[in-house]
């Protein structure tokens, strides 16, 4: 068993769907490791809450996607069994982005779903984080329990 790393140099340019039609970055044999090098749900763009999101990102392409990582010998129809050990904060001072976005998510009329109320504000919030606690604020903390995002394998014939 070996241990494969893909990295944002490897991983070079990110995908915002699953298919068939994305060249793989990495194949792995059955029972090998991978540790991954993420970006976050905005792709590293909203710096700081200065940063306006509707200025910076191109909706769509939200949600980077790490791979296609191919695994030898798994055919289609097969299941994966995938085992995620471990999800560490990047970077000497790491720091997660939340926000509100005007016309978008499910706290919010959209473009496709108006409802009677207002367009939330465009609100850009980092939060400090360590291995153990998300810091809203100095009074308000969580813990922290990340989320593995999306993981998928491909359909054969279409994206998702």
């Amino acid at each position: 068993m070996r241990t494969h790393h893909l990295t944002e140099k490897i991983q070079g340019r990110y995908h915002y769907t699953i298919g068939p039609y994305s060249e793989p970055v990495l194949t792995v044999k059955p029972g090998d490791s991978v540790t991954v090098e993420t970006l976050d749900a905005f792709g590293g763009k909203v710096k700081n809450e200065k940063t306006k999101p509707s200025r910076v990102l191109e909706f769509p392409n939200v949600n980077p996607l790490n791979g296609p990582i191919v695994v030898e010998g798994a055919e289609k129809g097969d299941a994966l069994k995938i085992q995620i050990r471990s999800i560490k904060p990047r970077g000497p001072q790491p720091r997660g982005t939340t926000c509100l976005l005007p016309l978008f998510g499910g706290l919010s009329s959209t473009q496709k779903s108006p409802s009677l109320q207002d367009p939330l504000p465009e609100i850009v919030h980092k939060v400090r984080i360590t291995e153990k606690e998300v810091s809203w604020s100095r009074r308000i903390r969580f813990p922290y329990d990340p989320f593995i995002g999306t993981l998928g394998t491909s359909p054969e014939l279409d994206s998702i």
